[in-house]
C-alpha cells in the first residue's frame, strides 16, 4: 500500500514541478538573470525525461540502458543525432551495437523520426554593433522538418506521469555579461 502512495505521490510532485519551473523561468528572466533562467530550463528537461544532466543524451532513445549508451559512446556516438546519421550501410553494424528485437528497434525509429530537428536562423533588424542591455529587435524563423507528418503530437518521455506537449524557449542573451 505504501508503495502506491509513493507513485501517486511522486506524480504529483513531477506534475507540480514542471508547472513551478515554468514559473521559475519567467519570473527569474523577467528580472533579467540569464544564468539562473537558464539553469531553471535544464532543471525543466530534467524533470521531463527523468534524467540527470550527466547522464547520456542516448538514454532518452526507448529501451536503452546505461551500457548501451556506453558503448554507443566507445564508437562516438553521443547524441541522438550522432545515432540518427549512422549510415543505411551501417545497419548491420547498428544491429549488432543494439542487439534489439525487431519490435524494439521500430520503437527507437519511431522515436527518431519524431526528435525534434529545428534549424533558427535571426536577424538583427536596424541594427549592427549591439550590447547587452540595447532594445533590439529581431526577426527569428524556425523551421521543423516534420517527415510526413501534420502535427508534433506529445513528447516521448516515459518517466513522466503524463502525455506532455513540446515546450520551447527562445532565449537572447550574453551569459558573459551577468554575474547572474
Amino acid at each position: 500500500m505504501v508503495h502506491g502512495n509513493l507513485a501517486s505521490d511522486q506524480q504529483e510532485v513531477l506534475l507540480s514541478a514542471s508547472r513551478l519551473l515554468q514559473a521559475m523561468v519567467d519570473v527569474i528572466s523577467s528580472d533579467g538573470w540569464l544564468n539562473l533562467a537558464l539553469l531553471a530550463m535544464e532543471v525543466s528537461q530534467m524533470v521531463t525525461q527523468g534524467m540527470w544532466e550527466r547522464d547520456s543524451l542516448l538514454l532518452q532513445l526507448p529501451h536503452f540502458t546505461k551500457e548501451l549508451a556506453k558503448k554507443c559512446q566507445e564508437k562516438s556516438i553521443v547524441t541522438v543525432f550522432d545515432f540518427v546519421e549512422m549510415e543505411d550501410d551501417e545497419s548491420d553494424e547498428r544491429h549488432e551495437l543494439l542487439q534489439m528485437s525487431e519490435p524494439q528497434l521500430m520503437d527507437i525509429a519511431h522515436f527518431c523520426d519524431r526528435y525534434p530537428n529545428i534549424d533558427l536562423t535571426y536577424e538583427v533588424l536596424d541594427g549592427g554593433n549591439v550590447r547587452a542591455g540595447d532594445d533590439v529587435s529581431l526577426q527569428v524563423t524556425l523551421e521543423r522538418d516534420l517527415e510526413g507528418r501534420t502535427e508534433v503530437g506529445p513528447v516521448f518521455a516515459p518517466r513522466y506521469p503524463k502525455a506532455k506537449e513540446e515546450g520551447w524557449w527562445l532565449v537572447v542573451g550574453d551569459t558573459r555579461a551577468t554575474n547572474y
